[in-house]
């Protein structure tokens, strides 16, 4: 499976939803995660820290922790899935 990373898009939210230690076990597991460029860095993982652990990094991420609105869930492109922790107002 594929698994992207984004930037996450709400104000004052410094975390993300993988890091470069929870990417590697992903990977082991057989699995190619893409990360959205700059999307650790609030959260102090630099980009280069994700591709020494196997990720691609891309402008083009498409699954994430949290969808806020509705601008986020149209940022679905057809035939992928959005994996989220926590759903809020559409």
């Amino acid at each position: 499976m594929q698994i992207g990373i984004p930037t996450e898009t709400v104000a004052g939210e410094s975390r993300v939803a993988a890091t470069p230690e929870t990417v590697k076990k992903l990977i082991n597991a057989g699995h190619s995660v893409v990360i959205e460029r700059g999307a650790g860095v609030k959260a102090a993982y630099i980009d280069s820290a994700y591709e020494q652990v196997g990720a691609t990094i891309t402008d083009d991420a498409y699954t994430g922790s949290r969808i806020t609105s509705s601008y986020a869930f149209t940022r679905t492109k057809h035939g992928r899935t959005f994996i989220s922790s926590k759903l809020g107002r559409l």
